[in-house]
């Protein structure tokens, strides 16, 4: 293909968040702890590793605690 150059002041990357890690050290623990046993439908991609890997590349980051749960009425609290 094609290749392009593009050039940019700020990039927006959109990753699929990080909710879904609950373990210790995860930027949810990190980033807002009290959230860490409210239950939520956010998939198990939603891992972080997206923002792990711009990080490692230098990028980075602003409003890490601005985290959106979606705690659905069809999810148990018991899960």
């Amino acid at each position: 293909g094609e290749e392009n150059e593009l050039h940019a002041s700020n990039v927006m990357l959109a990753t699929g968040g990080f909710a879904a890690d609950r373990s210790s050290g995860s930027y949810l623990d990190r980033y807002r702890p009290e959230l860490l046993d409210m239950p939520a439908t956010a998939g198990a991609f939603s891992t972080g590793d997206g923002v792990t890997l711009a990080k490692t590349l230098g990028a980075g980051t602003i409003d890490m605690d601005k985290v959106q749960l979606h705690p659905t009425g069809w999810v148990n609290p018991k899960d």
